[in-house]
C-alpha cells in the first residue's frame, strides 16, 4: 500500500520506517524531520487511519525518543491543546474529568504500573485521582506532554500530590523532578 492509498505524508513514513527498521538511528531521523518540517511538512497532518505524525511517533518510538525531537514539540504541545482526539480522562472528586491521550499516559509509566495494565484494555477509558487537585492533574499533563515545568509556580501541597502521583505510576522523571525541587 502506497503513501496515496493510505494518506501518510513523508513525515509519516520517515517516522514509522524509522521506528522498525533503524529504531536506534534517532539522530538521523532527527535531521530527517528537521528538513521536512522546514521543507513545510505538517506534524498534525492526519492520515488515513487517522493518525498524527505526533501519535505515530508516540506509538512506535515513545516519549523518551519523541522528546528528542524538539522541533516537534511545538506539534506535540498543540496536541496537549486540541482534546479532539483525547481518548481517556482523569476523573477528579468532583467528577469533573480531564481529557487527555492514553499513548501519551501510558507511553509516561513504568509498565510495573497497575494502571498500566488496566488502561491497556480499549474499554478502560478513565482514571480516578479523587484526592488530587484540578491545578495538579493538570500540571502532570502538562509535564507528560513535553511543556517545561515552572516549579515557582508550584505550591507545596501541589508538590505533594505531584509527587504521590508520580510514585504511584512510575513517573520517574517527575518524581526526581519533584523531590529535588521541593526536597521531598
Amino acid at each position: 500500500m502506497g503513501c496515496q492509498s493510505s494518506g501518510d505524508t513523508p513525515l509519516h513514513v520517515a517516522v514509522f520506517s524509522f521506528s522498525k527498521c533503524y529504531p536506534e538511528r534517532t539522530e538521523e531521523l532527527h535531521h530527517i524531520v528537521d528538513v521536512l518540517i522546514f521543507q513545510g511538512a505538517d506534524v498534525n497532518a492526519v492520515n488515513n487511519a487517522g493518525d498524527s505524525c505526533l501519535y505515530l511517533a508516540l506509538l512506535h518510538l515513545g516519549i523518551d525518543t519523541f522528546r528528542l525531537f524538539k522541533c516537534m514539540r511545538t506539534g506535540f504541545q498543540t496536541l496537549f491543546n486540541d482534546k479532539k482526539l483525547a481518548d481517556c480522562s482523569i476523573v477528579l472528586a468532583n467528577k469533573k474529568a480531564v481529557m487527555f491521550h492514553k499513548k501519551v499516559f501510558l507511553t509516561s509509566i513504568s509498565s510495573s504500573s497497575s494502571v498500566y495494565f488496566e488502561m491497556d484494555e480499549p474499554e478502560t477509558n478513565q482514571i480516578e485521582m479523587p484526592d488530587v487537585s484540578e491545578q495538579s492533574v493538570l500540571v502532570l499533563l502538562k509535564f507528560l506532554y513535553g511543556f517545561e515545568i515552572k516549579t515557582e509556580q508550584i505550591d507545596e501541597k501541589m508538590a505533594a500530590e505531584l509527587l504521590k502521583v508520580a510514585q504511584e505510576y512510575g513517573i520517574f522523571t517527575l518524581e526526581k523532578l519533584v523531590m529535588e525541587e521541593f526536597k521531598l
